[in-house]
């Protein structure tokens, strides 16, 4: 079955929406014991998921997870036993590099060269094939690792130090005023610059020159952030699941997605396919806003997983999702029409969902199974179309989404 969904996952933006998502991985546990890597497509509006189960490869089976990181052409996992390997494309296992980076790893870093790991009173280098290089003992606890391009930054107590490639060091980068007992346990590094310590009870903002900005509470425990190319921020949390911060600041509002289990770190691993993107605009409705479609599941035809989601709909409103094989831009009620119905192949899924029973319901819905409606290799768009009572012509469209399914 293909479910459908009126359900505020993502808030609509008041930006320029880029074409495609960005791929997201990431690892953290259900029911609290059993591991798991899952990649998020993440864009604007729209969240493909796809979840691995990691208890059971390798041998023996892995029991906890701590960091996730690409590594060369590899996505690399630490884990209880080692370091657990995977082809970001297709999540595939490559196997295990049974060699103390995984175990008490407080995090690692790839410079280009070799991978770097802060453990405990030491760093480890480690070329691509697991061999251990060298050991260089350290006076401190190192709580995190990353490579900015130049130099290393490694996280100890609030403070973050500097180190060359040699592991040289060069001095402080930035300290925080300490103000919880939670230190933090990472450093993000962001798109536009900016440095955050996160995994404590706060989320602690330097300037790129090291200046310490400001605390920030984006929701408990946050244990990781990335930024999108489109320059919002993505924090997982370990109550509370995915947060999408919409916006390039973290003042701003932020969205709760707990489709995903506990999660305990994330990585941005590259761009999403081609066969999935945005297209279209949704005019603003009487929320004040203009209403988003989001997709997340699985695009194969056998998985039976997808699901659709609109958000920002006013109280009350009857919508239809409604597909097609074209996209178009034609005037529709108080907005736009996005999908084509040239040649007949604007088509209704059924039922009618709705109405929405309060601003941030949720209203969901059942049609057949995926192989009924779609082919493998159809490219195939979809909108929602909706009552907006009171306000012009009565009715309006959210922006529209374009999927190519497969097997």
């Amino acid at each position: 079955m293909i479910r459908h969904a009126l359900l505020s996952l993502v808030p609509a933006l008041g930006l320029t929406q880029p074409t495609h998502a960005q791929r997201i991985a990431l690892i953290g546990t259900q029911n609290d014991v059993q591991p798991y890597l899952a990649v998020v497509d993440a864009g604007p509006g729209m969240v493909g998921v796809d979840i691995v189960p990691l208890n059971a490869l390798g041998s023996p089976p892995i029991q906890f997870i701590q960091r996730v990181d690409r590594v060369g052409p590899e996505l690399w996992v630490s884990s209880n036993f080692g370091i657990e390997r995977f082809d970001p494309a297709t999540l595939a296992y490559l196997g295990r590099h049974a060699q103390g980076i995984g175990s008490y790893t407080r995090g690692f870093a790839y410079d280009g060269t070799r991978v770097v790991a802060a453990r405990d009173l030491e760093f480890q280098e480690y070329a691509l094939d697991g061999t251990l290089l060298a050991t260089t003992p350290i006076s401190f606890f190192a709580r995190d690792i990353v490579w900015t391009g130049t130099e290393f930054y490694v996280l100890v107590g609030y403070s973050i130090r500097r180190y060359a490639q040699d592991l040289t060091p060069l001095g402080v980068f930035g300290t925080a005023p300490p103000t919880s007992f939670l230190d933090p346990t990472q450093i993000v590094l962001m798109t536009d610059g900016r440095v955050l310590l996160i995994g404590g009870a706060f989320i602690y903002e330097f300037s790129a020159s090291g200046q310490f900005v400001a605390e920030h509470s984006v929701c408990a425990f946050e244990n990781n952030a990335v930024q999108t190319s489109d320059g919002r921020i993505l924090i997982d949390c370990k109550v509370g699941g995915l947060h999408i911060v919409e916006g390039d600041t973290l003042n701003e509002s932020s969205q709760s997605y707990n489709y995903l289990p506990t999660t305990y770190d994330m990585t941005v691993i590259g761009p999403s396919s081609a066969d999935q993107g945005r297209t279209c605009t949704g005019a603003v409705n009487s929320t004040g806003e203009g209403s988003q479609i989001a997709f997340l599941g699985d695009r194969s035809l056998g998985a039976a997983g997808f699901e659709l989601h609109a958000t920002h709909l006013p109280l009350g409103s009857f919508g239809i999702f409604v597909h097609g094989l074209s996209p178009a831009s034609s005037p529709f009620g108080n907005g736009t029409l996005c999908i084509s119905a040239q040649g007949g192949n604007l088509n209704r899924i059924l039922p009618i969902v709705g109405p929405v029973a309060s601003a941030g319901g949720a209203i969901e819905s059942s049609v057949p199974a995926p192989g009924t409606l779609f082919a493998a290799g159809e490219t195939h768009h979809f909108q929602l179309l909706y009552r907006d009572a009171g306000t012009g012509a009565g009715f309006n469209g959210s922006d529209a989404v374009f999927v190519t399914f497969v097997p």
